[in-house]
């Protein structure tokens, strides 16, 4: 019998494609939507929420979590994170309107969204995206994210700042954290507070590293 191909929980924005930026092929993964109670869960960013109530109500042969964005509950996290913007609309109610302008930006100007989302961005980020397929890559994920995606992108972002911290206790899956120590969009702080919270977790910190460069550096290892 083949091996389950493991299952992939996207970031917000983001979409299964995005294992690009690390050189994965997409096709090695098994989309969320798939995901069993058998299968090993890897998940990234905000797709961390999904991954683990998906453990929690059903349970999971493992899970890996690449730079977990944590309940926003369990800390004073948002003054540190780079889409406080978004997160504070989605709490006022506002996310729609901001989606729809980040969507007009995604179509139209697009060099300059990946600006300002990388404003703030760890160095191993900046270079990361140096190149221009990189940022090809980058631009065709906002693009879908924000365009055909963005009812799921809103959903996404209204589910995840709502307080689930009281479903950790449920995942008694084991649970591995990949963390950088200068990740500007989920700081590091979150994966200690997901570590203090979850029954069966480890954390392995990566010096230096941004959020999408330990994507790009932690993803191949756990496939190879």
């Amino acid at each position: 019998m083949a091996p389950v191909k493991p299952v992939y929980f996207h970031g917000v924005p983001g979409w299964h494609d995005e294992v690009t930026l690390a050189g994965v092929s997409p096709q090695v993964l098994l989309p969320e939507e798939q995901a069993s109670p058998d299968a090993t869960l890897i998940a990234f960013s905000l797709g961390a929420h999904r991954a683990l109530k998906y453990a929690a109500l059903n349970g999971a042969r493992g899970i890996a979590l690449i730079a977990p964005a944590a309940p926003l509950t369990l800390g004073d996290f948002l003054p540190q994170m780079d889409g406080a913007p978004v997160f504070r609309a989605a709490a006022r109610s506002r996310l729609g309107p901001v989606s729809f302008g980040q969507s007009l930006m995604a179509r139209y100007a697009p060099g300059l969204l990946r600006c300002v989302l990388l404003s703030n961005a760890a160095p191993a980020d900046l270079a990361l995206f140096a190149t221009k397929d990189a940022q090809v890559q980058l631009t065709t994920l906002l693009g879908h994210s924000l365009g055909t995606g963005r009812a799921a992108y809103v959903q996404a972002v209204t589910d995840y700042i709502q307080d689930w911290s009281p479903l950790l206790s449920d995942v008694t899956s084991p649970v591995t954290i990949f963390h950088g120590t200068a990740d500007t969009w989920a700081p590091i702080s979150m994966a200690d507070a997901l570590c203090q919270h979850l029954p069966n977790a480890t954390l392995h910190r990566l010096p230096d590293m941004g959020h999408y460069s330990a994507l790009a550096h932690v993803l191949p290892e756990l496939l190879d």
